[in-house]
C-alpha cells in the first residue's frame, strides 16, 4: 500500500524516487518506449539506452507537482506490467509499512485513476523505507512469507584487511525469491559521484594481460559485489548461491556454479570486481542483473561498495606501529614457568628464532595477541601469504589470527638484533635470555680422517703380513687358537678355509719336487750303467 502525505521534503521525494527507479528496472523494452512516448522522448535505442534515459528522467524529478506526468506513467505501465503488484493510492499515514508519497496534481486519493485501476487493495512489505516490489503478493500466504524476509537487512560482512572500504553503492539488499521458478533474476541500480568517478580514474594503470601483447587498465580504487548468506547473528563471509550470475550494463560480469559432484570440494567465494564493466560517469546511471538459483531454506544477501585495494607492503606498514611491549613477553614467560603444588617446575624453555613459514631466520618477530604461545613469526612472510590466499591462521597453534589482532613483539626484536647469527634461544623466569649455538657437525674429511687412523686388521695369512723382523714364533702362532665366546660350535669345529688351502697346496708341491728329483736321480743311474 502507497500512501499520500501532503508534504514536499526532500527526504520524501528521494525515498519515492528510489522507489521509481525499482518499477523502471523491472520494464521490458515494450513498456520503456511506451515511457519514452508519454514523456515526448526518442524511443529509438536497445534496452539498455532506453533504462539509461528512464533513470535519468527520475533522477531529475526535483518536484513531484511539477513532474508529477513522469512519476504518474512509471506507475501506470507498472501496474499494468505486474497486476498482481498493484499498489493503491489512500490518504494519510495508516500503517507503520507504508510508504510515504508525495502528492500529485491527478489525484491523490481513492478516486485517482491508479486506485481506480487496481480494484483491490493488497499490501507489500515495507522495510527501512524501500517496497519489496520484486515479489508477487497475490495472497496472503505469500504475502506474509515475503515480509519475514528484510529488503535491507541489518548483515555485516567480514572485514577484508586487503581492501579498504571507501564508499557504499548498494546497500546490504537480500535477494528476494518471486515466483516459483529455479532461477532468480533482479536488477539493482547504482549511481556513481563525480568524485568518485575521479577516485577511479586516478588510481587505474596500465598493465600487460597474458601473453603481452594487449594491455588493460589495473584499478586500485574498485567497484566490488560481495555475496552472503541472508543471517544477522554474526559477521558472514562470502557465499555464493549454488548458481549465481553477474551483468552489468548488459554485459556478462561473473557466473558461478556449484560442483555437481560431492567428490569436488566448492571453490571459495571471493568478492568480485566488475569496475572494468561499469560507466565511469556521473551523468548516466549502471545496471547490475543478479541471476541466481533459489534454494530452499537459505536466502542470500548483496552489497555493491567502493572500495581501495592494498597490498601486503602497505599493512606491513601499518603493523609495524603496533608493537607490544616487553613487559607483556616476559609476564608471559614467567606464567608459563610458574608451577603449582601439582606440577614439576620449569627452570627455562626454549624458543626457535626460525619463522615455521619460511624455515628462515625472523625479522620481524609478529605474533597475535589472542595466542599464548611465545613462538614468534615473521610478519612480511605471513602477509604475502595471505595476499595470495587469504587464510588468517597461525602458523604455530593453527588458531584465528585475524589482522586486527597481530603485533610486533618488542621483547624478541630486541633478541633478534643482539643475536644475529643465534637460531634458538632460551628463556628464564626473570626475563633473561641466552643464546645456543649448535655445535657444528665433523666434517666428512675429519671423519675420513679419524677412521684411517685406526689400525687396520691385517689377515695372518696373507702374504704381506709375513715380514723379514716377523719371530717364528709369532708366525707359528695360529689364528684357530683363539676361541671367540660368541661364535657358534659348527664355526670353532671348522678351520679356517684359507690356511687350509694354503696347507694343501704347499703339500702337494713338495710332493712333486721330490717326485721329480727321484725321477732324475733313477735317470741319472740309468744312463752311467
Amino acid at each position: 500500500v502507497v500512501s499520500t502525505q501532503s508534504t514536499g521534503s526532500s527526504g520524501i521525494n528521494a525515498e519515492y524516487g528510489e522507489v521509481l527507479r525499482r518499477m523502471v528496472t523491472n520494464f521490458r523494452v515494450q513498456e520503456l518506449q511506451q515511457l519514452m512516448s508519454m514523456c515526448n522522448r526518442s524511443r529509438v535505442g536497445r534496452k539498455q539506452e532506453l533504462l539509461s534515459r528512464a533513470l535519468y528522467l527520475v533522477k531529475n524529478i526535483n518536484d513531484v507537482s511539477k513532474d508529477c506526468k513522469v512519476a504518474s506513467s512509471i506507475r501506470d505501465l507498472y501496474n499494468r506490467r505486474y497486476p498482481s503488484r498493484q499498489m493503491q493510492i489512500v490518504g494519510g499515514m495508516q500503517d507503520a509499512n507504508c510508504i510515504p508519497l508525495p502528492p500529485t496534481s491527478e489525484g491523490s486519493g481513492p478516486d485517482s485513476p491508479v486506485a481506480a485501476q487496481s480494484g483491490t487493495t493488497t499490501v507489500g512489505p515495507r522495510t527501512n523505507g524501500y517496497p519489496s516490489t520484486s515479489g508477487a503478493y497475490s495472497s496472503s500466504e505469500s504475502s506474509a512469507d515475503k515480509a519475514q524476509v528484510p529488503v535491507l537487512p541489518d548483515v555485516s560482512f567480514k572485514d577484508l584487511p586487503f581492501y579498504e572500504e571507501l564508499d557504499v553503492l548498494i546497500k546490504p539488499t537480500s535477494l528476494v525469491d518471486h515466483g516459483p521458478s529455479r532461477y532468480q533474476e533482479t536488477a539493482l541500480p547504482f549511481y556513481l559521484s563525480q568524485r568518485q568517478v575521479q577516485a577511479i580514474y586516478d588510481s587505474r594503470t596500465m598493465q600487460p594481460m597474458q601473453g603481452g601483447n594487449v594491455m588493460s587498465y589495473n584499478y586500485m580504487v574498485q567497484i566490488q559485489v560481495r555475496l552472503c548468506l541472508l543471517e544477522t547473528s554474526c559477521e558472514q563471509a562470502d557465499h555464493f548461491p549454488a548458481f549465481c550470475a553477474l551483468k552489468v550494463n548488459g554485459n556478462q560480469a561473473f557466473s558461478f556454479q556449484e560442483p555437481q559432484s560431492s567428490n569436488v570440494k566448492r571453490p571459495p567465494s571471493n568478492p568480485i570486481d566488475i569496475t572494468g564493466h561499469c560507466r565511469l560517469s556521473s551523468a548516466y546511471p549502471n545496471v547490475l542483473n543478479v541471476t541466481w538459483a533459489a534454494n530452499y531454506g537459505q536466502r542470500h544477501c548483496i552489497v555493491v561498495r567502493l572500495v581501495r585495494q592494498h597490498n601486503s607492503q602497505i599493512l606491513l606498514d601499518r603493523l609495524k606501529k603496533h608493537i607490544r611491549n616487553v613487559d607483556h613477553s616476559k609476564a608471559l614467560i614467567k606464567e608459563k614457568l610458574s608451577c603449582d603444588d601439582n606440577e614439576i617446575a620449569t627452570t627455562s624453555l626454549r624458543v626457535s628464532l626460525l619463522c615455521p613459514l619460511s624455515k628462515a631466520r625472523i625479522q620481524i618477530p609478529c605474533r597475535p595477541t589472542t595466542c599464548s604461545h611465545l613462538q614468534c613469526f615473521d610478519a612480511s612472510i605471513f602477509l604475502q601469504m595471505n595476499e595470495r590466499k587469504a587464510t588468517w591462521q597461525c602458523p604455530v597453534c593453527d588458531g584465528a589470527a585475524k589482522y586486527g589482532t597481530l603485533a610486533i613483539d618488542a621483547f624478541f626484536k630486541l633478541i633478534i638484533s643482539q643475536s644475529p647469527d643465534a637460531e634458538e634461544i632460551e628463556v628464564f623466569p626473570d626475563g633473561s635470555w641466552k643464546a645456543l649455538t649448535n655445535k657444528p657437525d665433523p666434517s666428512p674429511s675429519e671423519s675420513h680422517g679419524s677412521s684411517s687412523s685406526k689400525p687396520e686388521a691385517i689377515s695372518v695369512d696373507s702374504p704381506e703380513s709375513a715380514g723379514p723382523s716377523s719371530s717364528p714364533t709369532k708366525e707359528a702362532t695360529p689364528v684357530h687358537d683363539i676361541i671367540d665366546i660368541l661364535s657358534s660350535d659348527d664355526d670353532d669345529c671348522a678351520p679356517p678355509p684359507p690356511k687350509k688351502q694354503a696347507v694343501t697346496v704347499q703339500q702337494t708341491s713338495v710332493i712333486k719336487l721330490r717326485k721329480n728329483l727321484l725321477n732324475n736321480l733313477s735317470n741319472l743311474i740309468r744312463t752311467d750303467s
